[in-house]
């Protein structure tokens, strides 16, 4: 009879054992997929940022490139207005390199396509004439266009 109480108590302790086990495990699993899938949140909330600044900053690059060439070809470039453009132009010159490098990394498959948006828009400054101009802020308003659709395309950005 002892040994039968035995063999009912082991049976059970073992049961026991065995199930906290598995709960621990269930537990460590329903942890790894909350971090998992938190991770892959963030990184997807970042490159929607890193794709909107990058439209941003080509959109306000662009403009104020086209203002600032426009200036110097009107007027041969120097004067007060035209000082003012061209540290505009500048600065979202600048503010294109972080969220192009953000989207780069996060994104390879959006890499050319933005490179190209990027590299169209750097064109613009140095155009030789107004016809010129307007043909290379074409082109840019073209490139950043298809940047827009290859990342609504790739669920990046848009509806």
């Amino acid at each position: 009879m002892r040994s039968s109480v035995t063999a009912v108590i082991g049976t059970l302790l073992g049961s026991i054992t065995t199930y906290g086990r598995q709960q621990r495990t269930a537990r460590t699993r329903r942890t790894e997929v909350r971090t998992t899938t938190r991770q892959y949140e963030d990184t997807r909330q970042q490159l929607t940022t890193a794709v909107t600044d990058f439209i941003d900053a080509v959109g306000d690059h662009r403009m104020a490139a086209c203002h600032c060439e426009g200036l110097r070809l009107l007027d041969g470039g120097g004067g007060p207005a035209w000082r003012d453009a061209k540290a505009r132009s500048r600065t979202t010159c600048a503010a294109i390199t972080a969220p192009l490098t953000t989207v780069t990394v996060l994104a390879p498959a959006l890499a050319g396509v933005a490179a190209e948006a990027a590299t169209a828009t750097y064109a613009l400054p140095g155009a030789p004439n107004t016809e010129a101009l307007d043909t290379l802020r074409e082109d840019a308003m073209a490139a950043w266009l298809r940047f827009i659709a290859a990342a609504e395309d790739a669920g990046h950005f848009g509806a």
